[in-house]
Protein backbone atom coordinates (compact mmCIF):
# COMPACT_ATOMS: atom_id res chain seq x y z
CA UNK A 1 0.00 0.00 0.00
CA UNK A 2 1.40 3.40 -0.98
CA UNK A 3 1.81 6.25 1.52
CA UNK A 4 -0.95 8.08 -0.35
CA UNK A 5 -3.40 5.16 0.02
CA UNK A 6 -2.45 4.68 3.68
CA UNK A 7 -3.05 8.38 4.37
CA UNK A 8 -6.46 8.19 2.69
CA UNK A 9 -7.29 5.14 4.81
CA UNK A 10 -6.13 6.95 7.97
CA UNK A 11 -8.30 9.98 7.14
CA UNK A 12 -11.30 7.73 6.48
CA UNK A 13 -10.83 6.12 9.91
CA UNK A 14 -10.42 9.55 11.54
CA UNK A 15 -13.62 10.76 9.87
CA UNK A 16 -15.52 7.81 11.36
CA UNK A 17 -14.00 8.26 14.82
CA UNK A 18 -14.82 11.97 14.96
CA UNK A 19 -18.01 11.85 12.87
CA UNK A 20 -16.53 14.14 10.22
CA UNK A 21 -18.20 14.19 6.81
CA UNK A 22 -15.82 13.50 3.89
CA UNK A 23 -16.55 13.11 0.18
CA UNK A 24 -15.64 9.43 -0.11
CA UNK A 25 -13.59 7.56 -2.70
CA UNK A 26 -15.97 7.80 -5.68
CA UNK A 27 -16.23 11.58 -5.50
CA UNK A 28 -12.54 11.86 -4.73
CA UNK A 29 -11.56 9.85 -7.78
CA UNK A 30 -13.94 11.97 -9.85
CA UNK A 31 -12.25 15.17 -8.58
CA UNK A 32 -8.85 13.77 -9.53
CA UNK A 33 -10.14 12.96 -13.01
CA UNK A 34 -11.42 16.54 -13.41
CA UNK A 35 -8.01 17.91 -12.41
CA UNK A 36 -6.30 15.55 -14.84
CA UNK A 37 -8.65 16.57 -17.66
CA UNK A 38 -8.52 20.36 -17.13
CA UNK A 39 -4.94 20.73 -15.77
CA UNK A 40 -5.67 23.76 -13.53
CA UNK A 41 -2.68 25.71 -12.24
CA UNK A 42 -4.49 27.37 -9.33
CA UNK A 43 -7.18 25.50 -7.42
CA UNK A 44 -9.27 27.03 -4.66
CA UNK A 45 -10.93 24.68 -2.17
CA UNK A 46 -13.51 26.06 0.24
CA UNK A 47 -13.94 23.62 3.10
CA UNK A 48 -10.74 21.62 3.59
CA UNK A 49 -12.22 19.59 6.42
CA UNK A 50 -9.48 17.07 7.26
CA UNK A 51 -7.81 17.27 3.84
CA UNK A 52 -9.33 14.16 2.27
CA UNK A 53 -10.67 15.85 -0.88
CA UNK A 54 -7.52 17.98 -1.10
CA UNK A 55 -5.45 14.82 -1.54
CA UNK A 56 -7.51 13.77 -4.55
CA UNK A 57 -7.15 17.25 -6.05
CA UNK A 58 -3.37 17.27 -5.58
CA UNK A 59 -3.02 13.72 -6.93
CA UNK A 60 -3.48 14.93 -10.53
CA UNK A 61 -2.22 18.51 -10.15
CA UNK A 62 0.18 19.65 -12.87
CA UNK A 63 3.80 20.15 -11.80
CA UNK A 64 3.41 23.94 -11.67
CA UNK A 65 0.00 23.76 -9.97
CA UNK A 66 -0.95 24.78 -6.44
CA UNK A 67 -3.99 24.35 -4.21
CA UNK A 68 -5.21 27.03 -1.81
CA UNK A 69 -7.57 25.41 0.64
CA UNK A 70 -9.64 27.25 3.25
CA UNK A 71 -10.84 25.85 6.57
CA UNK A 72 -12.16 27.51 9.74
CA UNK A 73 -12.13 24.56 12.17
CA UNK A 74 -8.83 24.43 14.10
CA UNK A 75 -9.08 20.68 14.80
CA UNK A 76 -9.64 19.90 11.11
CA UNK A 77 -6.72 22.15 10.14
CA UNK A 78 -4.38 20.22 12.42
CA UNK A 79 -5.43 16.86 10.96
CA UNK A 80 -5.12 18.14 7.38
CA UNK A 81 -1.71 19.70 8.02
CA UNK A 82 -0.48 16.39 9.40
CA UNK A 83 -1.63 14.53 6.30
CA UNK A 84 -0.09 17.08 3.93
CA UNK A 85 3.21 17.05 5.81
CA UNK A 86 3.30 13.24 5.95
CA UNK A 87 3.07 13.14 2.14
CA UNK A 88 5.50 16.06 1.61
CA UNK A 89 2.82 18.17 -0.07
CA UNK A 90 3.25 21.43 1.83
CA UNK A 91 4.83 23.06 -1.24
CA UNK A 92 1.77 22.18 -3.37
CA UNK A 93 -0.95 22.96 -0.81
CA UNK A 94 -1.43 26.22 1.07
CA UNK A 95 -3.86 25.76 3.94
CA UNK A 96 -5.57 29.05 4.76
CA UNK A 97 -7.10 29.03 8.23
CA UNK A 98 -9.99 31.23 9.30
CA UNK A 99 -13.34 32.40 8.03
CA UNK A 100 -13.37 32.31 4.22
CA UNK A 101 -15.21 35.64 4.06
CA UNK A 102 -12.19 37.36 5.61
CA UNK A 103 -9.36 35.18 4.25
CA UNK A 104 -10.36 34.68 0.61
CA UNK A 105 -10.40 38.37 -0.37
CA UNK A 106 -6.71 38.51 0.67
CA UNK A 107 -5.72 35.90 -1.94
CA UNK A 108 -4.67 37.58 -5.18
CA UNK A 109 -4.70 34.46 -7.36
CA UNK A 110 -6.94 33.89 -10.34
CA UNK A 111 -8.64 30.49 -10.27
CA UNK A 112 -8.68 27.72 -12.87
CA UNK A 113 -10.70 25.43 -10.62
CA UNK A 114 -12.76 25.81 -7.45
CA UNK A 115 -14.06 23.04 -5.22
CA UNK A 116 -16.80 24.13 -2.82
CA UNK A 117 -17.56 21.89 0.14
CA UNK A 118 -18.28 24.37 2.93
CA UNK A 119 -21.47 25.51 4.63
CA UNK A 120 -24.24 24.70 2.15
CA UNK A 121 -26.26 27.81 3.03
CA UNK A 122 -23.33 29.98 1.88
CA UNK A 123 -22.53 28.52 -1.56
CA UNK A 124 -23.96 31.53 -3.40
CA UNK A 125 -22.02 33.92 -1.14
CA UNK A 126 -18.82 31.92 -1.77
CA UNK A 127 -19.41 32.30 -5.50
CA UNK A 128 -19.69 36.07 -5.09
CA UNK A 129 -16.33 36.07 -3.28
CA UNK A 130 -14.34 34.40 -6.05
CA UNK A 131 -16.39 34.89 -9.24
CA UNK A 132 -14.44 37.93 -10.45
CA UNK A 133 -11.18 35.96 -10.09
CA UNK A 134 -12.25 33.04 -12.30
CA UNK A 135 -10.35 32.47 -15.51
CA UNK A 136 -12.35 31.76 -18.64
CA UNK A 137 -12.96 28.00 -18.74
CA UNK A 138 -12.53 27.64 -14.98
CA UNK A 139 -14.23 24.58 -13.51
CA UNK A 140 -16.35 24.98 -10.37
CA UNK A 141 -17.37 21.86 -8.48
CA UNK A 142 -19.94 22.16 -5.70
CA UNK A 143 -20.41 19.16 -3.42
CA UNK A 144 -23.60 18.18 -1.61
CA UNK A 145 -26.02 19.51 -4.20
CA UNK A 146 -28.27 16.45 -4.19
CA UNK A 147 -28.60 16.14 -0.43
CA UNK A 148 -28.78 19.88 0.23
CA UNK A 149 -30.64 21.10 -2.86
CA UNK A 150 -32.92 23.43 -0.89
CA UNK A 151 -30.00 25.03 0.95
CA UNK A 152 -28.03 25.55 -2.28
CA UNK A 153 -30.97 26.81 -4.37
CA UNK A 154 -29.57 30.31 -5.08
CA UNK A 155 -26.20 28.88 -6.10
CA UNK A 156 -27.79 26.31 -8.42
CA UNK A 157 -30.02 28.96 -10.02
CA UNK A 158 -27.00 31.18 -10.73
CA UNK A 159 -24.98 28.36 -12.25
CA UNK A 160 -27.77 27.03 -14.46
CA UNK A 161 -29.63 30.18 -15.50
CA UNK A 162 -27.25 33.18 -15.47
CA UNK A 163 -25.72 32.43 -18.88
CA UNK A 164 -22.23 32.75 -17.36
CA UNK A 165 -21.71 29.01 -16.90
CA UNK A 166 -22.30 25.71 -18.58
CA UNK A 167 -23.48 23.57 -15.69
CA UNK A 168 -24.59 20.00 -15.05
CA UNK A 169 -25.41 17.74 -12.14
CA UNK A 170 -23.16 14.72 -11.53
CA UNK A 171 -25.10 12.04 -9.67
CA UNK A 172 -23.38 9.86 -7.08
CA UNK A 173 -26.47 7.98 -5.90
CA UNK A 174 -27.52 9.48 -2.58
CA UNK A 175 -25.83 12.81 -3.35
CA UNK A 176 -24.19 14.67 -6.18
CA UNK A 177 -22.08 17.57 -7.38
CA UNK A 178 -22.79 20.53 -9.62
CA UNK A 179 -20.05 20.81 -12.24
CA UNK A 180 -19.89 24.23 -13.90
CA UNK A 181 -17.56 25.79 -16.44
CA UNK A 182 -17.09 29.57 -16.71
CA UNK A 183 -18.03 30.76 -20.18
Amino acid sequence: MSDFEKTLDDLEKESLLQDIEIIGRDKGIFLGELVEKHQPKNILEIGTSIGYSTLFLVSALPKEGKIYTCEKDFNYIQIAKGAFKKLNLTDKIELVGGNVFSTLPKLAQRWDMVFIDGDRDEYYEYLQLFEDKLNLGAVIVANGIGTYETRTRDYIREMRKSGNYESRYQDFGIDGMEISVKE
